[in-house]
């Protein structure tokens, strides 16, 4: 499972469970996707299968995709950055639910869970397998 947001510090980077930012990103999801910068809210064009389509960015407003045989839970969160356009994404090999995603995340980011304040519920679900 990796983890694509804020970790101890800001700045959005791809945490593996080790807490490290791994040398290449191995999900389907192309950095400039897992990154707020391709988000249509910003004026740039959709990259994101499914960014949140919600334009308030509520926290905990989740989208969960499937690409390609991996899963990926992302919301609005600014946890750790308090600035729009802060986000988390869980992402994991495999076909998963929300609740899977999020009992998994729990335990391989603890620190993540520890913060969060708010409730993360699926707003939309997107596949885009190839």
């Amino acid at each position: 499972m990796f983890f694509f947001g804020c970790g101890s510090q800001f700045g959005h980077h791809l945490h593996n469970e080790a807490g490290l930012w791994p040398r290449s990103n191995p999900t389907p999801w192309p950095d400039r996707d897992l990154d707020p910068e391709a988000n249509p809210i910003y004026g740039r064009p959709p990259a994101l299968d499914a960014w949140m389509g919600d334009e308030t960015q509520t926290e905990g407003a989740a989208v969960l995709s499937y690409r390609d045989g991996w899963t990926r839970l992302g919301w609005p969160d600014r946890s750790q950055d308090t600035r729009r356009g802060s986000h988390a994404n869980l992402l994991a090999k495999g076909t998963w639910t929300a609740d899977e995603m999020l009992a998994r995340g729990r335990v391989a980011f603890p620190w993540l869970f520890a913060r969060i304040k708010y409730q993360i519920v699926v707003r939309r679900t997107v596949s885009t397998e190839r």
